[in-house]
């Protein structure tokens, strides 16, 4: 019983699905496992995909400002 607490399930609603043959909808140790590294693979990618999308946007900036055609200062200001 204190298992099943601890996995976030009631015992009584454990008997219950067994005993109408329903499935037991906890997640096994290996789905966490798998789901935790394929979201963590995820987060880092779009980590990556932002940093890059970022500084392609201040090049875009610092090339506007070489040409003149940005003050340096409202640069500065779009900064923070």
């Amino acid at each position: 019983m204190v298992i099943c607490r601890i996995i976030g399930q009631d015992f009584s609603t454990q008997v219950y699905r067994k005993k109408n043959n329903l499935p037991s909808p906890v997640i096994s140790l290996i789905d966490r496992y798998l789901m935790k590294e394929v979201l963590k693979a995820l987060m880092a990618i779009l980590l990556v995909l932002m940093l890059i999308m970022l500084s392609n946007l201040f090049i875009k900036l610092l090339k506007e400002v070489a040409s003149g055609e940005l003050d340096t200062h409202l640069l500065f200001q779009m900064l923070g």
